[in-house]
This record gives structure tokens, sequence and C-alpha cells, in this order.
């Protein structure tokens, strides 16, 4: 069997013989040596360098050592054209307008959320992004240093990618659990090998997870490794946003009409972007996010659903046709990765809407929706499978929110009357009631094995090392146990908004009282992360003797306080117990303590 050998040309030029590489022998200078920006020595005498010695050993370290810098060079060089690019205003060009249901023109109010959209990220990364498998686009003129360089980083995301889809995305979504029969969570893998800019932003949000979590390792040791995960998440982060916004401008030139995929791919990256918002706790640009991401999607329901009573249903099969059967709602099927991604973002997405809405004094802004995704006896979405939380109490929230607006709308035109406001609220009450007496009747599902059950002082002495198996520590709370939490917090919100913010009231202390109850029967600190939003309406009800529980129960946490929103949640509830004194309850509701940092606080 004979083995095939590369030929290299014995009249090339000296730098490639030196290096073993194949030369064109273009004069004056070859096209690999013009490549990488190198000395191309062409010459009839052999250089005095070439002498088989250590000699020709230092000159060929000393060209390695010029094809890296080169090369660095290079991609700084482009990584400022992409910087420029990406500065531009994203214009919409000009082209025949798509038919529309409705008179909003999405590709312009895109353009105007986006235009202006602050980059955080300011640093300058020595090398261009490389999306997994890029290498196989077929460029073939690298150096094998650089091809070697690039093998090792595309490995290096791919494992950081692996950390996310074991770690970060389960500890940020610990109640989707899909089975087998509906195709369990490969749809991500797909998701982030095929949608640029939300695998970067998910590489970004492992490489903080990573760096918070290494916080709370052997003191002075690790620091390179630490730094490193820094730096990574601030080079991610940037990469992400840059991907997202030329995807935004791809969109914005053909129109939503006309471009599913590249819709709802776009669709995804804002909605994963709003994820890395809440998990670093940034409190500038969730908004936008929120926003652009919830006018995209009523656009696409509006431009690619099929006439009918389920709009959003009908752009579900068409991402999948034959995949589907025109009358199946929610429950078990094996949804294609393209219809599981979209399940998931859209439950996300009227989450994060619905508890917006109650720090932004507005109704949520896809509450349009709620009737066709989560009402009725066969919903197409059921939010415990996603969030925890069952659709009975995610539409209650949802209606006091609208009813705190409404309220708030009648007192700024002096058509407030009270008499209204306590009818509404009674009848949201009474199904409150009714919901919360169901749920005492139902034991909360421990696991059976409960006898590694860890308590607070436990997972303290553990650390960071329960995160390495969810399910054996029972870091996630039951399901029931969640909605008892959520239904009790949702009757503290909505004693709030009618009566305002009075800790004293006797059925508000109550209510309070029974979270308390309900938060010490949680199996780990780390349940609290999935409870931001009761935590933090109980807390700021909350009396001077009941503050301390609050402040142990998220010091338990540990590092991982400072991962995601709960840290806010804490910080929220410290300064209305400071204010406490001035908290008049015509003017404070819980809408004012979410705003109450100066910011608005997205509690998810």
């Amino acid at each position: 069997m004979t083995t095939a050998v590369k030929i290299r040309s014995s009249r090339g030029c000296w730098t490639c013989r030196l290096r073993r590489k194949k030369c064109d022998e273009g004069k004056p200078i070859c096209s690999e040596c013009s490549t990488l920006e190198l000395t191309c020595h062409f010459s009839d005498a052999k250089p005095d360098w070439m002498d088989g010695g250590e000699r020709e050993k230092q000159m060929a370290q000393e060209f390695k050592q010029m094809v890296k810098d080169q090369a660095t060079k290079r991609r700084e060089r482009k990584w400022a054209q992409m910087e420029d690019a990406a500065a531009l205003p994203i214009t919409v060009a000009d082209r025949p307008s798509p038919p529309k249901q409705a008179s909003v023109d999405v590709d312009h109010t895109l353009a105007y959320v986006y235009q202006t959209w602050p980059i955080i990220w300011t640093g300058s990364p020595h090398r261009t992004a490389k999306f997994p498998y890029s290498r196989s686009s077929g460029h073939t003129n690298q150096s094998d240093s650089d091809d070697d360089r690039d093998e090792d980083e595309a490995d290096r995301e791919l494992n950081q990618a692996m950390l996310y889809i074991d770690y970060v995305f389960p500890f940020l979504s610990p109640f989707y659990r899909p089975q087998l029969s509906e195709s369990g969570r490969g749809w991500l893998l797909v998701l982030l090998m095929k949608n640029k800019a939300l695998f970067h932003t998910a590489l970004s949000l492992a490489s903080y997870f990573t760096a918070v979590v290494m916080a709370d390792w052997d003191p002075g040791r690790h620091e390179d490794c630490k730094a490193h995960n820094w730096s990574e998440l601030q080079k991610q982060q940037g990469l992400g946003i840059k991907a997202l916004q030329r995807d935004l401008e791809r969109v914005n030139e053909r129109g939503v009409a006309r471009s599913l995929k590249s819709s709802v791919h776009c669709l995804e990256s804002i909605v994963q972007a709003l994820y890395f918002e809440v998990a670093v706790a940034n409190t500038q640009n969730w908004q936008v996010h929120l926003d652009g991401a919830s006018v995209l999607f009523g656009q696409i329901i509006q431009t690619h659903a099929n006439v009918g009573e389920k709009p959003w249903f009908s752009v579900l099969a068409s991402m999948s046709p034959g995949n589907l059967a025109k009358d199946l709602g929610n429950g078990r099927h094996p949804w294609a990765p393209s219809q599981a991604a979209f399940r998931f973002m859209t439950a996300s997405l009227i989450w994060n809407d619905i508890i917006a809405s109650t720090a932004l004094e507005r109704a949520p802004s896809l509450q349009q929706f709620h009737a066709e995704l989560l009402e009725g006896p066969n919903p197409a979405l059921q939010t415990e499978e996603f969030v925890g939380r069952p659709n009975w109490v995610v539409l209650l929230i949802s209606e006091i929110a609208a009813l705190d607006a409404w309220k708030k709308g009648m007192k700024a035109s002096g058509l407030f009357c009270i008499i209204d406001l306590v009818q509404r609220a009674s009848i949201i009450e009474q199904r409150l009631q009714s919901g919360i007496a169901e749920l005492d009747h139902s034991p909360i599902d421990y696991p059976t094995n409960r006898a590694d059950r860890l308590t607070g002082e436990a997972f303290a002495a553990l650390g960071v090392e329960a995160l390495h198996d969810f399910d054996k520590l029972h870091t996630t709370p039951s399901h029931s146990l969640s909605a008892k939490i959520w239904a009790q917090a949702a009757m503290i919100y909505l004693r709030v908004v009618v009566s305002g913010l009075q800790p004293c009231q006797p059925e508000i202390r109550a209510s309070v009282a029974h979270i308390i109850s309900l938060f010490r029967a949680l199996p780990s600190p780390l349940c609290l992360r999935t409870l931001v939003w009761p935590y933090a309406v109980a807390g700021c009800l909350a009396t001077p003797d009941e503050e301390p529980f609050f402040r142990e129960l998220v010091n338990a946490m540990g590092v991982l306080q400072i991962f995601g929103a709960v840290k806010e949640a804490f910080s929220v509830m410290s300064t209305v117990w400071e204010h406490r004194a001035c908290t008049n309850p015509d003017t404070w509701d819980i809408a004012s303590c979410f705003k109450v940092l100066g910011h608005t606080s997205l509690l998810v």
C-alpha cells in the first residue's frame, strides 16, 4: 500500500521551503507569503540561515511567531471593520411593501428599537468569530499553525457550549424537562449550531456562570482561569450583539413577511439576549430586548399565520409540514427542532412580558395571544412545563397587571371609580381563592426519596458542588409547592393594587406569613432562582421581624445569588425597607417598589 506524499516545489521561495509549505512560485511574492504577510525570500542562492542546524531552527521559530503576529493584526483590522459596520444605523432598503394585516411596520419599528442599541462590551478580541464547524467553509489558504489555533478555539467554544447545555440552561430553566416523546432538548444543540448570535450569547452566559462559580474556589488560586472566563464573557457578548445586529439588518432588508426562518432566528436571539441581561443583572437593556422581541413576535404571527382561530399554531405547523396534525394542541408530540425551539421561546417571551408588566405599569404587550396560548382545556402551551407555574396563575397575574394599568389610566383621566376597581378585583380574587383552595387539597409532590433532602445549612456547607447533580439534590421545587408560592404572591399583588402598599393589612400579613412557611419547605436555597418575583413581592411587604428570614434566604445561595435576578430582588426589598416610614399607600405599590433603585427591575 502506497502513501500519498505532498509534493513541494524545489524552486519555491525559501520561506515556504523552511516552513514546509507548498509554494506557487509567484513572483515577486508568492501567494502563501502574501496571504500571511511574510517576507518572501526568492533567490537562486541558498540563504546562510538554511544551514540545517540551530540558525535554521531559530529562523523557523521566528517565522512561526511572525505568522501569529500577522494573524492577530489581520483579525484586529477585520474586527475594526466589523465594529464600524455594526455602528451604522440599520436602514430599511426601498422595496415593495408586503401585504400586512395591520398598520404597524415591524421593519421600521425594529430599526428604531435597535438603531441606538448600546453595546456594553467595549473590548477588542484577538480573532474573528469562529462558529462551530465553520472550518469546512472552503478556506484553504491558512497555515497549519493558523488551522491548529482555530481548531483549538473551536474546541474551547464547543466545550463552553456543552457547559451551557449541561449546567447553565438547567439552572435557568430547571422545570423544563421535555420527555423523549417530545424529542427532548436536542433542539437546543441544533439552535446553538445554527444560530450564530444565540450561540455567542450562550457562550457568554456559560463563561459568566463559570466565573461566578469559580469565585468560590480556593481564594488566591485559579486566577488565570477566572480572568480568562471574564474576558471570554465580554468577547462572546460583543460577538453575539454584532451577529444579532447583522441578522436584524438582513430581516429589515427582506421584510418579515418574506423571511419566516430568519425572523424566527432573530426572535430566538433576542430572547436569549434578554436571558443574558437578567442573568448578569444588567438593568439597562432588558426592556429594549423585550420590546423588540414582542414587536417581532407579533409581526411573525401577523404575516405568517393562516386565517383561522389558531394563528400561532398555524405558524408552528408551517415550520415542519406534515409533522403536526391540524387539530393537535398541547401534549406529547415529537416536535421538530424548529418547532420545539419556537414553543420554548414563545413560552419564555410570554412569561417575561407578564412579569415585566407588573413593573412597567402596563397590561402585558402580548396579552392578545393569551387566549390561544394559555386559556382553555387544551391550550397550546402549558407554562408549568416551561417555568413551573400553572396557566391559571400566570393568567391571573397578567389580569392583575392589566387591572393596575386600568386603575392608573382612569385616575389620570379623572374617571376613576373605587367601586369599579373593587368589583373587577373581586372577580379576580374569587378565581385566585378557588385555585388556592384546590392547591391546598393537593400535597406537595416531593420526590419519594427524601432522605437526602438538603437543609439550608447543609447546602451552604456543600457550596457549588451541589450543582453537579440537580436531580439528586432536588434543587428544583415541586410544581405544587411552586404554584402555592406564586398564588399567594399574586394575592398580595392584587391587594396592593386595590389598597396600596399596606404591610400591616391583615390579609397581606397572612399571605406573607404563608409564603415564608412555604419558602421554609424548599428543598434547597437554589430553588429561589425560580421564585424571584414572589420573593420580592413578599419581601417588600415584610415586617422588621421578618427581614432576617429574607436576608438569610438569599445569603444561603452563596455566590450564585448574583447569577440572575435574586440579588436585584433583595436590593429592591432592602431599599423599600429603608423607605418604610414614607411609603404612602396612595402613591406606593408593587410597581413603585420595582422602580425604587432608580431603574425598572425585571424580576424573573
